[in-house]
């Protein structure tokens, strides 16, 4: 595809063959020193698929977890049309369906482009008429596109018989095995099962490192604890897309990973995500308290099911009280601007709905809403319907001030006593407010002790967002699908009715700067704070602690902190 001379081209597959193989191309009987798995590659290059299948065919037949792997994903790739056997009647029938939706395609679509072509000639008006031909065309292409995709899916089902059938002895802890059939399940829509994959490779106590993508395994579970900018989520993403490429040993590199790189990042955000670190008090230090909670009901805190460790140091004795709180005022603060409009604000209700209908009575509420300008829809209360009836009144309108929204919300808190939170929504950029005045309010929260959860939807400012929850001691939430909010709301509310507090006296050496982290044994559920002891001995956190991660859907992840930069 480059447009270079032959000699160029000679050089640069020269130099490949040396750089991948170590073998001088002088040397005759080079390509027989070479792995099965080297050959296939190099037919691959060539284009030579049906070789390159042919000997992945006949080194698999020998055995071998990573011959097994590259010969499931020809599978995916056709690279033999006939993988299990001569006279295949249902890749037969799939590829007859598809012949038969190009030619159609192809018809519909030259009849439709010499009509335009005939339009253009004879009519000149600026509106825009959907043709008979159009409407054909769009409905083959879809027909077209299904029977591709009918083959794909056919390839993908072989290629799971292909590795279930192929298990290795140690298939549950082969990391290799569980990855490729990871990808698999996941093409197949079978993210279930995918999910289970990822579970036997990431949820044990220690990733044995000396198996085959052993090191690649352990730098993706040890760096999602620090994965926190869009630059190092970048490099967390390179560090998957290598693990990838390793599994098939650099045959199939023309492929795009992004959608299962997704998966896995998000799913493994779920498992880090799952507990979150409230406060840590180090003011009585060594004696340290640090208050917690799950968001979700089905992990353990209790000391059979964690396993605390400071600075690197495992708290053997620890105690764990569960602390209810009973003193709780939440103001919701909405984005009602024009771009809120249809389904993002009328789900935005929705959500604020479910989670007044199933707070405890001793919760008070409240609730703002804000464009251009911000208005107090509903004081502080206990009675709920008179907040529902407010919240079902709102219109979209206007532009984006979230400073203003906050500052309604701290007048609104005041004069409440007791733990004080602002759920914060939007989808916008504030572009009314100026820092000095962002920086003034974040301060004033700060004092008063309100903390912040800041939801953004897509389209938001979430660096912004990030800030302002992080700055209050509360936590960023980014969310694809406004149809996740209900579950997110009730989430956020579970995680402030209910802690725990774990003691425990540290004994290792002071150190200025430390870290706290807490794992689920069982899973891989964890979560990861700074603190300073210097800066806790009067009581207060450490206020370095400001480096937090964008999270995403009902979960949330805590992780390591910047005294200099968000």
């Amino acid at each position: 595809m480059l447009e270079v001379s032959d000699d160029e081209a000679q050089a640069w597959e020269t130099k490949l063959k040396l750089l991948y193989f170590d073998l001088t191309a002088e040397d005759p009987a080079a390509e027989e020193k070479m792995s099965a798995v080297d050959r296939a590659r190099i037919a691959v290059q060539d284009m030579r698929y049906h070789d390159a299948y042919q000997m992945m065919l006949q080194a698999a037949e020998k055995g071998g977890v990573r011959e097994d792997i590259i010969l499931s994903n020809m599978y995916v790739k056709s690279y033999d049309l006939r993988t299990m056997e001569e006279d295949d009647s249902e890749y037969d029938r799939l590829w007859r369906d598809a012949t038969e939706a190009q030619v159609q395609l192809n018809r519909t679509g030259a009849l439709w482009k010499e009509e335009q072509r005939n339009t253009e000639k004879q009519d000149n008006s600026e509106i825009e008429v959907v043709s008979d031909l159009e409407k054909e065309y769009e409905e083959v292409w879809a027909e077209y596109s299904l029977a591709q995709q009918e083959i794909t899916n056919e390839a993908v089902r072989r290629a799971i018989n292909y590795m279930e059938y192929s298990r290795p002895k140690d298939w549950e802890e082969n990391i290799a095995y569980q990855f490729q059939l990871c990808r698999l399940y996941f093409m197949s829509k079978q993210e279930d099962e995918a999910k289970e994959c990822l579970d036997r490779i990431f949820a044990v106590e220690k990733i044995d490192q000396t198996q085959w993508l052993g090191t690649d395994a352990h730098l993706l579970r040890e760096n999602y604890i620090l994965y926190l900018s869009e630059a190092s989520r970048m490099e967390y993403r390179d560090l998957l897309v290598t693990m990838i490429n390793h599994l098939y040993q650099g045959l199939f590199e023309d492929d795009s990973y992004d959608s299962f790189v997704d998966f896995v990042s998000e799913y493994l955000r779920s498992l880090v995500g799952g507990i979150v670190i409230n406060e840590i008090d180090a003011g009585d230090y060594p004696k340290m308290s640090v208050s917690v909670s799950a968001v979700d009901e089905n992990i353990k805190i209790d000391k059979d099911s964690v396993t605390l460790i400071d600075t690197g140091q495992t708290i053997e004795n620890f105690e764990i009280t569960e602390k209810e709180v009973s003193d709780l005022t939440i103001c919701f603060v909405l984005d009602r601007s024009g771009s809120m409009s249809g389904v993002s604000i009328a789900d935005a209700k929705d959500a604020i709905q479910q989670c007044i209908s199933v707070l405890d009575d001793f919760v008070k509420v409240g609730l703002v809403s804000f464009e251009s300008d911000a208005v107090l829809e509903c004081d502080v209360t206990n009675a709920r319907a008179v907040l529902s009836n407010k919240l079902l009144n709102i219109e979209t309108e206007g532009g984006t001030n979230i400073v203003a929204g906050l500052e309604q919300a701290y007048d609104a808190l005041q004069n409440v006593g007791g733990r004080k939170v602002v759920i914060l929504l939007s989808d916008g950029y504030d572009g009314n407010s100026d820092e000095k005045r962002l920086t003034n309010t974040l301060a004033q929260l700060k004092a008063s002790g309100i903390e912040i959860y800041a939801i953004g939807l897509e389209g938001c400012d979430d660096a912004y967002l990030n800030r302002i929850a992080v700055e209050t001691g509360g936590r960023f939430i980014s969310v694809k699908d406004t149809g996740e909010l209900g579950s997110i709301y009730q989430v956020i509310q579970q995680s402030l009715i209910k802690s725990y507090i774990i003691t425990y006296e540290n004994t290792d050496a002071e150190k200025d700067d430390r870290f706290f982290k807490i794992r689920c044994n069982d899973s891989f559920v964890q979560a990861q704070k700074i603190y300073s002891q210097e800066d806790s001995q009067d009581g207060q956190e450490n206020d370095g602690w400001l480096y937090m991660d964008i999270q995403s859907a009902d979960y949330f992840k805590q992780t390591g902190g910047s005294k200099e930069e968000y």
